[in-house]
């Protein structure tokens, strides 16, 4: 079957100046328990350094395969490519390759999940800027309420290995990790409306360093309560 994502998220860096929202559009093919392929791009809306801007953010491929289960988890690979934007205002100068695992759960009314990954960062526009990679880690538990809602809560860190130019430093290794409860809406059929408020609860360097560290992952404001929300349909 096919599934189609779309999401809206608000982003904010004080550092680059930089705000807006991202609109995010994925379709795909999908096997229940068995793989997902998909790709996508989003597009930014907002102001940079005080003035306006409209572009295509990075184009993304990825795909998830499951390579068994044991009782009532699950064991899936996963991998997720974006590409670069030469040029662009918003988006990444470079390309992102991330291959990463997962492992998912049932019980009753509970589900969740944990995983992660490691996001190779390389092919930066400006040669002489090195821009390090960054590992991540998720966890998330949830319980359906009713027939068609359902509660979570999640908790996502990541560490990145900050950016230099040269013998320039302008990010050492960063360490951030959120908090974000939430809830999902069976609309009707295949469509899930899902919210959730991201709490910061770990950060190991200046709000500065980390949003240079981490900028372009995708990450919640560094400093500030977040929310979020997605719309997944699937037919």
């Amino acid at each position: 079957m096919t599934k189609t994502q779309f999401g809206v998220d608000y982003f904010e860096n004080k550092t680059f100046e930089t705000a807006g929202l991202s609109y995010s559009a994925s379709v795909g093919l999908f096997v229940p328990n068995s793989y997902y392929v998909y790709a996508g791009a989003p597009f930014l809306t907002g102001n940079v350094r005080g003035l306006s801007s409209n572009e295509l953010g990075n184009p993304f491929i990825g795909g998830e395969v499951r390579l068994f289960n044991i009782e009532q988890a699950e064991v899936w690979v996963n991998g997720l490519a974006k590409f670069s934007r030469p040029g662009a205002e918003i988006a990444a100068h470079h390309d992102t390759y991330r291959p990463g695992g997962e492992i998912r759960f049932t019980s009753g009314r509970f589900f969740g999940s944990m995983g992660g990954g490691y996001s190779i960062r390389d092919n930066e526009e400006d040669q002489r800027v090195d821009v390090g990679d960054v590992v991540d880690a998720e966890f998330m538990l949830g319980r359906k309420i009713f027939q068609r809602w359902a509660i979570f809560g999640k908790l996502t860190w990541y560490r990145a290995y900050g950016v230099r130019m040269g013998d320039v430093v302008f990010a050492r290794t960063s360490e951030w990790a959120g908090f974000a409860p939430g809830v999902r809406y069976r609309l009707f059929g295949g469509v899930d409306l899902i919210n959730s408020i991201t709490f910061p609860i770990l950060q190991t360097q200046s709000t500065q360093e980390t949003e240079v560290a981490l900028w372009d992952i995708g990450y919640p404001r560094v400093s500030e309560i977040t929310w979020n929300t997605e719309l997944g349909v699937q037919f």
